[in-house]
């Protein structure tokens, strides 16, 4: 090929302090910006917004306090910034890999390596299980995809309905019908999140909140994640 044009490219590599100031909120590029290694840019903008919105709603309709809002950056923030140091890991590698520069880097800077890709480590979830601050996986079931089953708002699946038994579901008593809503699913459509017989308490934004084994976790498990909602 005839090299026509060159143009030198700097990339930034930087994430803000905080992600809110009263009622002004960052996302996306004003929030962080990321090297193009990963494509992850605008997915990370998508995720701020994915994250900020249903909070929003939920404040602006009077059902949430407004410290649910904090969440917003204490969730983000330490998950952008992984995914910032990933790249610029990324783009390392590549110059190894071309010859211009020393190989200083593992392989496993690269995406789809063994580095674990960063989840939510604050904010509004709870429990040591591996799936909480994971996206929940998007299986077909009888048909349908999984986020056609569970709508747009928070949403309790569960693998058998006993576990609801002498368990107060309360959140649809704050005047957001969806913030109650149980899809009952077998525990093998979603394997190493939807423990048998267990539940799994789902965002709006589809990040796995709490996963609940009985009913007692899942008691334990919905006053620790309604405290964010009123306070």
């Amino acid at each position: 090929a005839d090299l026509v044009r060159a143009v030198v490219y700097r990339f930034h590599a930087t994430v803000a302090d905080s992600m809110r100031s009263g009622r002004i909120f960052l996302a996306g590029d004003a929030a962080h910006q990321m090297p193009p290694f990963l494509g992850q840019g605008l997915c990370s903008g998508i995720r701020d917004a994915a994250n900020l919105a249903w909070k929003l709603a939920l404040v602006n309709d009077g059902v949430a306090v407004d410290g649910l809002l904090d969440t917003y950056g204490d969730e983000r923030l330490r998950h952008a910034a992984g995914v910032v140091d990933h790249a610029v890991d990324t783009g390392r590698l590549i110059d190894e890999l071309s010859g211009r520069a020393p190989q200083r880097t593992g392989l496993d800077a690269a995406y789809g390596g063994s580095r674990p890709f960063p989840i939510l480590q604050d904010g509004m979830i709870h429990g040591e299980h591996p799936a909480v601050g994971r996206q929940l996986p998007q299986p077909i079931v009888d048909g349908r995809r999984l986020d056609e089953l569970l709508g747009s708002g928070f949403a309790l699946i569960v693998d058998d309905l006993a576990i609801l038994d002498g368990v107060d579901l309360g959140w649809a008593n704050l005047g957001w019908a969806n913030l109650g809503q149980v899809v009952q699913v077998p525990a093998a459509a979603i394997p190493l999140v939807l423990p048998q017989g267990g539940a799994v308490r789902v965002r709006p934004d589809r990040y796995v909140a709490a996963v609940a084994h009985d009913a007692a976790e899942l008691r334990t498990a919905g006053a620790a994640l309604l405290v964010h909602i009123t306070g």
